[in-house]
């Protein structure tokens, strides 16, 4: 990104890497000041992705299992290398105190506060369990996976590619980006709903569960209350996955690089 000296954007004075982490200082006229060397600049904020907990702090609740062991299963079914593993890309997701990263590109952090407004309103609170994704975690999780597609599930009737796709009526690519996802470029959330005393509810099938049972025509009630949160500010559906949200309005908008 361009660094300028001012909020007003007309005086560049550097530019800072893709990735680069910045002190957020304060929020002005679509800027952020971040420290800048010895120096304050200001960023165009539509660009930079901020740590979810640290915007929202306890509206939210956060548990990011690809960084301590990933809960990928195809409808119960193990997914090798996948399922109970830290995937590639989430090594330091899960910090030394216990907390997690988040981040999120700020235009959708700003639609996911509304959200969890609405939610608290209801008696409610989100739980994220996924946000950015590396480029490289898409990749692997994509690979790993279509390479068991062929064999049988425990039922010996269907291979996994049935179970998962019912009969090729949806395909891996409703489930899991081959390069990019919009999670890639940091507009997508992986969440759902739990009561305020932390108890989730319940939805048609568990999260992460990459299997048409999940895709949204099999939508419970829990599950109805939930898209509405998120489609109300401006969150977009995935046809296949009841928990992904995504801000489809920014992505367009702004077109952004991803990571």
């Amino acid at each position: 990104l361009e660094v300028y000296k001012s909020p007003d954007g007309i005086e560049k004075i550097g530019t800072v890497p893709a990735g680069s982490a910045h002190c957020l200082l304060a929020e002005t006229d679509g800027m952020f000041a971040v420290r800048f060397g010895e120096n304050i600049g200001y960023v165009d904020n539509r660009y930079c992705m901020i740590n979810v907990p640290e915007y929202l702090g306890n509206l939210c609740n956060y548990n990011i299992p690809n960084s301590y062991a990933s809960v990928y299963r195809i409808h119960g079914v193990d997914i090798p290398k996948v399922t109970d593993t830290v995937i590639y890309g989430y090594q330091d997701v899960l910090q030394a105190n216990g907390l997690y990263l988040v981040p999120v590109l700020y235009p959708a952090a700003q639609k996911l506060l509304q959200a969890a407004l609405s939610a608290r309103d209801l008696g409610y609170r989100l739980k994220i369990y996924d946000s950015y994704r590396p480029y490289g975690a898409t990749k692997e999780i994509y690979a790993l996976t279509q390479k068991i597609l062929g064999e049988y599930a425990p039922d010996g009737e269907q291979t996994l590619q049935e179970l998962m796709t019912d009969k090729d009526r949806f395909g891996l690519g409703d489930f899991l980006a081959s390069v990019t996802s919009r999670h890639t470029y940091g507009v997508a959330l992986d969440l759902t709903l739990e009561t305020l005393g932390g108890q989730e509810m319940q939805m048609q099938t568990v999260i992460h569960d990459l299997s048409w049972y999940s895709a949204l025509e099999n939508n419970n009630a829990n599950a109805d209350m939930l898209q509405k949160l998120m489609v109300a500010e401006g969150f977009a559906t995935l046809k296949s996955e009841w928990w992904h949200f995504q801000d489809a309005e920014s992505f367009d908008s702004l077109k952004p690089a991803y990571l």
